[in-house]
């Protein structure tokens, strides 16, 4: 048994200006939570035509309302995550540092198109945040033991359409 990687995820979220569309918060854990990667997809099937927005990636400094998501393990014989530590999405959340603004379209894809809204319904293309596993010199994005301190993915200026939205990371002691 052990406490390896997770994953955090979220379909069929409306876009709003702003709108925390998935969030993890650890309030003060004795854990450390590691953030590896982070994906927004383009999951929709409604016509959204012209739509262009920013996704942010923020630390945050509270979290607090909104809907419950529920981590699943990607080992099943993890042990359970403390109960401190909380994912969601339409929280209010307390911004703090910026890591990075990516220009998104939620715009349909469509069928036999290649074009930016389609590359964004598949796994490369919908990454938008890799600590890179192999390089040991970049940390990844760290919920610290004792530290009230999470991260999100916040949606500005998009008003319309929805997407599907990932966190990716690790439960340790250290």
């Amino acid at each position: 048994m052990g406490n390896g990687a997770w994953r955090a995820t979220t379909q069929q979220q409306a876009y709003a200006n702003p709108k925390s569309m998935i969030d993890i918060f650890n309030y003060k854990t004795p854990r450390v939570y590691r953030i590896y990667r982070m994906w927004a997809f383009n999951n929709q099937y409604a016509t959204y035509g012209g739509a262009l927005g920013y996704l942010n990636i923020y630390r945050t400094v509270s979290a607090n309302g909104g809907w419950t998501v529920a981590p699943i393990a990607n080992d099943t014989s993890n042990f359970p995550l403390n109960v401190d530590l909380t994912c969601g999405t339409n929280r209010v959340v307390t911004l703090g540092s910026l890591f990075r603004r990516v220009g998104f379209s939620p715009d349909e894809p469509a069928a036999y198109v290649i074009d930016w809204d389609a590359m964004l319904t598949i796994v490369a293309y919908a990454e938008i945040w890799n600590a890179g596993y192999s390089d040991s010199v970049v940390d990844p994005l760290t919920c610290r033991a004792n530290v009230i301190e999470g991260y999100t993915i916040y949606s500005t200026i998009m008003t319309t359409g929805v997407g599907d939205f990932e966190i990716e990371f690790t439960d340790k002691a250290t």
